[in-house]
């Protein structure tokens, strides 16, 4: 399983004086795109962005290792 962590680049980027909300996107449906789908212009509203790609899914070089099982054991055990 990989995973992406993306934030604004200093605290007086965060959406909020005490910090910044976080997002975990979640790739619905088949697909085993991955964190290359993530949503845009999230971290520029101040706001940290987790993605991550299920075991199999991805591109290149963020490629994860496995196989992809259509969220079958693979994906819940990863």
């Amino acid at each position: 399983m990989a995973v992406q962590v993306v934030a604004p680049r200093s605290a007086k980027e965060f959406r909020y004086r005490d910090g910044a909300p976080v997002l975990v996107f979640v790739i619905g449906g088949f697909s085993a795109e991955g964190y290359g789908a993530g949503l845009r212009g999230v971290v520029e509203q101040g706001i940290v962005q987790i993605s991550y790609n299920y075991p199999g899914g991805g591109l290149g070089r963020t490629a994860s290792d496995g196989r992809y099982d259509c969220r079958g054991m693979n994906c819940i055990l990863a």
